[in-house]
C-alpha cells in the first residue's frame, strides 16, 4: 500500500474563494451546455482550472471551460464518483473494485483494490484519504504522503464522506451524520433526522449545511453547530429541493428544477431566484461550485450539464440565466470487439447489465395504541442471480444479516410516535434495492378506552 501511494505527494494547499457573497447574485453571460453520451446518469461532478470532470456509471469525461471541448473519455466499469485533488494535480476514480489515481497527463499512477466501494473523498489539503467499502463496512483512512492507511472505521451503510476544512470526517448514513478525527476516534454525533440526507457541506470546521428530503419530495435545509450538535437554523417551510451549494457563512444556493434560489440563513428568507426556462420539469441530480466561486455547474437527470460563469460581487443587478447553448458533436458509442485468432473475424459483444433486486415488506397492521406488536415479512427477489445480505432499520434499531430475509419478525413499539421501517437487500452483484413503510402509534385515549368497553 505505501509503494502504491507513496507517489502521491502532493503540495499546494487548496485555494481559498476570491469574494464573500452581497445579497443579491449577478450571472455574467457565459453559458455552456453539453450531453453525456452514456446510458446512465450522472454520478458526480467537480470543477478545477477551469476543467469540469463529470462520471457517469462507465465513462469520465472531462471538458475544457476554456476552448469548450471534450478533452478527455476514460472508460471503466461501475464508476461510484470521480473528482480531482484540490491542487488538480491528480484525478481519483472510484469503482466498485478499484480506486484509480491519474495524473494530469491522464497516466494512470497507481491504485487501490476494494471488494465493493461506495464513496470516497479528499481532505482539503490532499493529505488525507477517506474510502468506504460495503461489502466490509469499513470506511478506510490513508495518509496520502506517506501512503500509510492510518485508521479504520466500522460503520455500516455510509452513502458519503465529506472532510472539513481542518480534517474532521463526516460519515453520512441515510438519517445520522458521525464526526471522526482522521485517527478514527468519533467525535460526536449529530441528532438523527426524520427525513433522509441528500447531501451535506462544510460552511467552516465547525458547521455543517444538510438538505434532507421527506418522502413526498419535500425538503429542509438545516444548518447544525458541531460543537453542540444543536440545530442553528433550518428554512421556514417546506420546499422541493433537489441540491444545494455553500455561498458564504450566510447564504446558500439551492436548486428546485430549472429553479436556483438563495437563502440567507441570518434572515431565514429566499433572497432571489434565477429561472431557467429551458430546464422545466428536470431533476438536479448534481451541483457543484467551483473554487473561486465564479463558475457554478448543474447536471440534470435527462444527463445534461449547464456550465454559468457567475459574479456574485456585484449588487442590485437583473439576474438572468442565459438560454443559449452550445454542444459538442455526439459522442459515438464504445462497442466492445473480441478477436478470434482463427478466422480473424471481429464480434461485437454487447455488456450484460446486472437486474436489480427487489424487495418488499408486509406489516400486520401500520397504527395502533401503544405497546403495539406488529408482525412484519419481507420478500426480496433477485431475477438473474440470488440475493446475499440484508439490511433493517426499525425504529433505530438496526440488523445486517447474510442472505435473503425471509423469516418474517415482530417488533413491539412501546411508545407513541411515527416510526420508518426500512430494508436495503443486495444481490450478488453488488445492486441494491431499497423499501421503507411508515408505522404510526399513540396512547390510548378516552374514546379508545369507550370503544373497548363497549365492545366487551
Amino acid at each position: 500500500m505505501k509503494k502504491i501511494i507513496s507517489s502521491l505527494l502532493i503540495g499546494s494547499s487548496l485555494l481559498c474563494a476570491a469574494n464573500l457573497y452581497h445579497k443579491e447574485l449577478h450571472n455574467d453571460s457565459l453559458p455552456l451546455t453539453f450531453k453525456i453520451s452514456t446510458q446512465n446518469n450522472i454520478t458526480s461532478i467537480d470543477i478545477k482550472n477551469d476543467k469540469i470532470l463529470v462520471s457517469t456509471a462507465y465513462k469520465v469525461k472531462i471538458y475544457n471551460l476554456k476552448t469548450k471541448e471534450l478533452e478527455k473519455t476514460l472508460a471503466f466499469d461501475n464508476i461510484r464518483k470521480a473528482r480531482y485533488s484540490n491542487d488538480s494535480s491528480k484525478i481519483f476514480i472510484l469503482t466498485k473494485k478499484k480506486l484509480y489515481i491519474y495524473d494530469n497527463n491522464y497516466k494512470e499512477i497507481s491504485h487501490i483494490k476494494g471488494n465493493n466501494f461506495k464513496t470516497f473523498n479528499i481532505s482539503n489539503d490532499d493529505k488525507f484519504l477517506a474510502v468506504y467499502d460495503y461489502q466490509n463496512d469499513n470506511t478506510d483512512i490513508y495518509n496520502l504522503i506517506t501512503g500509510d492507511k492510518i485508521a479504520k472505521i466500522h460503520k455500516y451503510y455510509i452513502r458519503n464522506i465529506k472532510f472539513s476544512p481542518k480534517n474532521k470526517i463526516a460519515l453520512i448514513t441515510s438519517s445520522k451524520v458521525f464526526i471522526y478525527n482522521t485517527h478514527g476516534d468519533l467525535i460526536t454525533t449529530l441528532p438523527k433526522l426524520s427525513e433522509t440526507i441528500r447531501k451535506i457541506v462544510w460552511v467552516d470546521d465547525d458547521t455543517i449545511d444538510i438538505l434532507a428530503t421527506t418522502y413526498s419530495n419535500q425538503a429542509y435545509l438545516y444548518r447544525f453547530d458541531v460543537k453542540t450538535s444543536q440545530i442553528i437554523t433550518q428554512t421556514p417551510n417546506k420546499k422541493y429541493l433537489d441540491s444545494f451549494v455553500n455561498l458564504d457563512k450566510n447564504n446558500d444556493l439551492l436548486a428546485n428544477n430549472n429553479i436556483l434560489t438563495i437563502f440567507n440563513f441570518k434572515t431565514k428568507k429566499f433572497l432571489k431566484k434565477f429561472v431557467d426556462s429551458t430546464e422545466k420539469n428536470k431533476d438536479v441530480v448534481a451541483m457543484e461550485l467551483s473554487d473561486n466561486h465564479q463558475t457554478l455547474a448543474v447536471g440534470y437527470s435527462d444527463e445534461n450539464i449547464k456550465i454559468y460563469k457567475t459574479n456574485f460581487t456585484k449588487i442590485d443587478t437583473p439576474i438572468t440565466i442565459p438560454t443559449t447553448t452550445k454542444q459538442p458533436k455526439p459522442q459515438i458509442k464504445e462497442k466492445v470487439v473480441t478477436k478470434i485468432k482463427v478466422v480473424e473475424k471481429k464480434v461485437y459483444v454487447q455488456n450484460k447489465t446486472n437486474k436489480k433486486p427487489t424487495v418488499e415488506i408486509y406489516a400486520s397492521q401500520t397504527d395502533g395504541i401503544v405497546p403495539l406488536t406488529v408482525s412484519f415479512k419481507i420478500i426480496a427477489n433477485d431475477e438473474d442471480g440470488k440475493i446475499v445480505s440484508y439490511y433493517i432499520n426499525f425504529a433505530g434499531e438496526e440488523v445486517l444479516g447474510k442472505g435473503n430475509p425471509t423469516k418474517p419478525f415482530n417488533y413491539t413499539f412501546t411508545k407513541p410516535g411515527k416510526y420508518q421501517i426500512m430494508v436495503a437487500v443486495k444481490d450478488n452483484n453488488g445492486a441494491i434495492a431499497t423499501k421503507k413503510i411508515t408505522i404510526k402509534t399513540r396512547e390510548e385515549s378516552f374514546e379508545d378506552f369507550k370503544k373497548n368497553i363497549i365492545g366487551k
